[in-house]
């Protein structure tokens, strides 16, 4: 167990070291970078070409999307009426473009873990001015966990929709299979806004883009790559919904912080609380979400 500082263009960041595994962490932004084994290729992409900019979202690893997840007005109106109408509304939310307090780390011969805060409040965040305290806790070690806790102060029901983004590295999106949607209700936005709903049928391969977003979804989806003989196993208990998006080659050449030579090994599958399995927090309670990943490998 290790662990260093290193240097996200202006942003501190810390390098943790388990056994084979690393993990690249910015606290200023609560946003993992990048997660791998060493001498092979990442888990969760280290984007080289990502923008560390404050207020500017990071792509890469995994950023946080919340108190809404895409556009605010793709969301439930009840979503859309915890934002100020006299604020622009972030596409998926402000928490991954924030600056993050209180950063704590503890490490033990177990394991490592992080846990960030960040206070809401009319003053603190006007955008959406609601009394919560919000925590994203890592523990890193054989596998990687993250939980998203939130505690709402206020004296009235708060509602969002969230996703871990989850950016992943695979050999090849074209020869990927993914089991754990099938025969699932997806909702799909092509490039032009329009969406279409359908139900996933088994994956053999994916043939183009995709964005998805599933609903009742199990608490296990895996990731499988023949070619770099691994499979990427995602847990996450409490989180209903899941997304799996790919921009594919054209797409690819047009987006923001995204080397287009990449299209084919860059993939998400994200997992959270969209659309109508939003979260709805009561006055003075607690709710959380969480995940799990872990690798495992294969002849």
């Amino acid at each position: 167990m290790k662990i260093e500082k290193i240097q996200y263009g202006p942003y501190e960041a810390l390098r943790l070291h388990f056994l084979d595994k690393f993990l690249d962490y910015i606290p200023k932004r609560a946003q993992i970078i990048r997660y791998g084994s060493l001498k092979k290729p990442d888990i969760l992409w280290g984007n080289s070409k990502a923008t560390y900019q404050d207020g500017k979202a990071i792509r890469s690893g995994i950023p946080l999307c919340r108190p809404w997840f895409g556009h605010l007005k793709a969301n439930p109106s009840i979503v859309q009426n915890m934002h100020s109408l006299t604020h622009p509304a972030l596409s998926h939310g402000f928490a991954r473009c924030i600056e993050w307090k209180n950063h704590q780390l503890d490490a033990s011969k177990s394991g490592i873990i992080i846990i960030n805060s960040l206070q809401t409040s009319p003053t603190l965040t006007p955008e959406w001015p609601h009394e919560t305290e919000l925590k994203f806790i890592i523990c890193f070690n054989e596998i990687l966990s993250i939980q998203l806790h939130i505690e709402n102060k206020s004296n009235q029901d708060i509602a969002i929709t969230q996703a871990l983004h989850n950016y992943f590295h695979v050999s090849d999106i074209r020869n990927i299979h993914i089991h754990g949607l099938e025969n699932l209700t997806y909702t799909e936005q092509n490039a032009l806004g329009q969406q279409k709903s359908g139900i996933q049928k088994f994956f053999h391969h994916l043939t183009g883009p995709v964005d998805r977003i599933y609903s009742d979804v199990p608490s296990e989806i895996t990731i499988f790559d023949p070619i770099w003989k691994r499979n990427i196993i995602i847990r996450a208990p409490f989180s209903h919904s899941a997304v799996l998006w790919t921009p594919w080659k054209e797409q690819a050449k047009t987006l923001d912080q995204f080397p287009a030579s990449l299209w084919n090994q860059v993939m998400c599958l994200e997992v959270g609380t969209l659309m109508n399995q939003m979260q709805i927090i009561k006055p003075k309670t607690k709710d959380m979400i969480e995940m799990s990943i872990h690798v495992t490998e294969h002849q």
